[in-house]
C-alpha cells in the first residue's frame, strides 16, 4: 500500500513502524520521502508534505489529537459536553 495514503488516513502524521505494519515496505517509503510526497520529521516519525501543524506537534510529542482537540478535523463542527447539575 502506498504510505502516503496511509499517512493521510490516520491524520497526516505517523510512527513509521505504523506505516510499516499497514504493509508499506521500506522501500515505498524511500520512494515516497524522495519524490517529497513524505517527509521525516525525525527519527521514526513520517509526515505527508504539509500535513496540518496540529497532527505534525502532537506526532513530535509522540501524542494524538483526540475528543474536542481533533473534532474539527475530522468534520465535527461542534462538540457537545453535557453538564450535570
Amino acid at each position: 500500500m502506498d504510505p502516503t495514503e496511509i499517512l493521510e488516513s490516520a491524520g497526516g502524521v505517523l510512527l513509521r513502524r505504523d506505516v510499516v505494519a499497514a504493509s508499506a515496505t521500506d522501500s515505498d517509503i524511500r520512494r515516497g520521502i524522495r519524490s517529497g510526497r513524505m517527509v521525516r520529521l525525525e527519527r521514526g516519525l513520517l509526515a505527508v508534505a504539509g500535513a496540518e501543524a496540529e497532527f505534525v506537534s502532537a506526532g513530535l510529542a509522540r501524542s494524538l489529537l483526540t475528543c474536542a482537540s481533533a473534532a474539527p478535523h475530522y468534520g465535527s463542527s461542534r462538540f457537545v459536553v453535557n453538564v450535570l447539575p
